[in-house]
């Protein structure tokens, strides 16, 4: 009897074992100033500048953001001119911008500035595109502008600062 329940446990795991991969992995993962972005939804910039909101509809005369993924490609659309500003708190923990996906972003005037101890930007070994008139990547108090092991190609027609 235990052979028998042995043997259909290892018949089960080997039946498991033959699901594709790719059910369980996990979504592409887009994280600004802390939250969470979710494909198709905009989202507005706090008043303060310190991070993003969700919102239900296009939100009028005023920058936003809209995240999209199309064959593993994300790209991150910025309308209007968007500055965020991310201290993850004691301890440095967090960046302003972290992309688990190749990402492309692009706008009007993108300014990211990180405080304390964080990155701006750690693509967590994804190839990172930044296509804008004005860039500005500034990290205050230790961090860096761009995360080691972050390979980032960054075009603009106006200035670049980091």
């Amino acid at each position: 009897m235990k052979k028998r329940i042995a043997s259909s446990l290892t018949a089960l795991a080997l039946c498991l074992s033959l699901l594709p991969g790719t059910a369980w992995a996990a979504t592409p993962m887009l994280r600004l100033c802390g939250t969470d972005i979710e494909t198709g939804c905009y989202y507005t910039i706090k008043a303060d500048g310190s991070g993003v909101e969700k919102v239900s509809n296009v939100p009028a005369n005023q920058p936003y953001l809209v995240y999209a993924i199309d064959s593993g490609m994300g790209t991150l659309t910025a309308h209007g001119s968007v500055a965020l500003t991310y201290d993850g708190g004691e301890g440095g923990e967090g960046e302003v911008l972290y992309s688990g996906v190749n990402l492309d972003i692009t706008g009007d005037d993108i300014t990211l500035t990180a405080t304390g101890q964080n990155d701006v930007i750690d693509g967590a070994g994804y190839p990172l595109s930044l296509k804008a008139n004005n860039v500005t990547l500034t990290a205050t108090g230790g961090g860096h502008a761009i995360g080691t092991g972050t390979t980032t190609t960054i075009t603009a027609s106006g200035k670049v600062a980091i």
